[in-house]
């Protein structure tokens, strides 16, 4: 196993089932939608040729007239795509464009991007602020807040030190997640709109774009620039496209920048049926902070496993990482308790720990495959290049033999 470049092992951990239950059919509360995990998949792609932190690649351009088909008054005077960032560190400066979108009284701001984690709190999007002392409170700024599920924008400005509150308006939806969504904020004479992958979020009569704030300094994407001690709302996610048009889009040009996010319906096969969504796992269930990479079988014999990493430490790659699962019985109707299949014991200052579950069933024996990433006292590794075979971190020759009970069933955990 030494020839593995990421000196990991391949853990392969058989779930015999004795006695199950027929059931229904697979549900689909566990998994994000198929159009959210295309999303993702595609990403994540590009990811893997691209940095791991700091902004990947951007594209600016300054648009005196719109080139796309959909017919407009509006001119694109600013577009990015393409952003990685953690906490707005590696926030883009825009402040190139201030003096064309300073003066703007009316626009459209159009956002697609993906949290990093479902317990992200205040981030902004896109903003336009003051950081001359005195001026905390003067900026104009789209944002979300994926712990809350909330999407909002501020504009405010200080002047001799008073600040006026020309557009606080906030919507709770549901984006409480990391998976892809589009934001359009529109900016209008007498109204503004927010809508939310595709559907109209919010709608009231609130006035006031950048140009109500006086005298400003920065424009950003993914952090609020303010002045020193402030909060700067940092974004951490990627940020696949920010639009800023002149002018107020209509719904009909809107809706189709939307449509890669949107919702849909899954149109079923013949025989099948959709049930209602569960949230099988969520952030402080069971008391573990986070949960990623789920992982769903509908067996020979109707029972439905949901398994998935237990991450107790945070989203990351590293800490305490328990391997789950959750059985269904009836189809999905109903769910049994949380059993922890892989629960390695703490090494040194860190934790041995496994990731990134899948499950496949064997149609001739019926056995049941749980398999899972290794990684001993380590942090997972996307590259191998930074270990050693005198690293603590290196595992080639870590071997793993156990048996657990689970009721009626039998663990084994067996190296590959």
């Amino acid at each position: 196993m030494r020839k593995n470049k990421r000196k990991r092992i391949r853990t392969m951990a058989w779930i015999c089932c004795a006695s199950l239950v027929s059931g229904s059919l697979t549900p689909t509360g566990v998994i994000a939608s198929d159009l959210n995990y295309k999303m993702q998949l595609e990403k994540e792609a590009r990811e893997s040729t691209e940095k791991e932190v700091g902004v990947t690649e951007e594209k600016n351009s300054h648009v005196e007239t719109d080139e796309r088909s959909i017919p407009t008054e509006a001119n694109l005077v600013y577009e990015t795509e393409r952003l990685t960032m953690n906490s707005g560190k590696e926030s883009v400066d825009a402040t190139e464009y201030l003096d064309v979108l300073k003066g703007l009284e009316t626009g459209t701001i159009t956002v697609r991007y993906r949290a990093k984690d479902a317990s992200q709190g205040l981030s902004a999007l896109f903003s336009l602020s003051s950081t001359q002392a005195g001026r905390a409170n003067s900026y104009a700024v789209v944002y979300v807040n994926p712990s809350s599920g909330t999407v909002g924008v501020e504009v405010r400005d200080t002047v001799d030190g008073k600040t006026t509150n020309y557009n606080q308006s906030s919507k709770v939806t549901s984006i409480n997640d990391d998976y892809w969504h589009t934001l359009t904020y529109v900016f209008g004479n007498n109204s503004f709109t927010i809508y939310v992958d595709g559907e109209a979020a919010l709608q009231n009569n609130k006035t006031g774009f950048f140009n109500k704030v006086s005298d400003p300094t920065t424009v950003k994407v993914g952090a609020l620039d303010r002045v020193a001690g402030a909060n700067q709302w940092g974004f951490s996610g990627y940020i696949d496209k920010v639009q800023v048009w002149d002018g107020v889009l209509s719904e009909e040009q809107i809706l189709p920048e939307h449509q890669a996010t949107k919702q849909k319906e899954t149109e079923m096969p013949e025989g099948v049926m959709k049930t209602e969504d569960t949230a099988l796992f969520y952030q402080n269930y069971d008391n573990s902070i986070s949960y990623r990479i789920p992982s769903l079988l509908t067996t020979l014999d109707g029972t439905v496993i949901a398994g998935i990493d237990k991450r107790q430490s945070g989203a990351g790659d590293t800490g305490n990482i328990d391997a789950v699962i959750r059985r269904s019985l009836d189809g999905g109707d109903t769910w049994g308790d949380p059993q922890t299949l892989i629960d390695l014991p703490k090494g040194g200052d860190r934790y041995s720990f496994t990731i990134d579950a899948s499950m496949v069933q064997d149609r001739e024996t019926g056995r049941i495959f749980f398999i899972v990433d290794m990684f001993p006292e380590s942090t997972a590794l996307m590259s191998g290049d930074t270990i050693d075979e005198t690293s603590s971190a290196y595992c080639g020759w870590f071997i793993v033999m156990m048996m657990v009970q689970l009721g009626q069933n039998q663990l084994i955990l067996q190296r590959e």
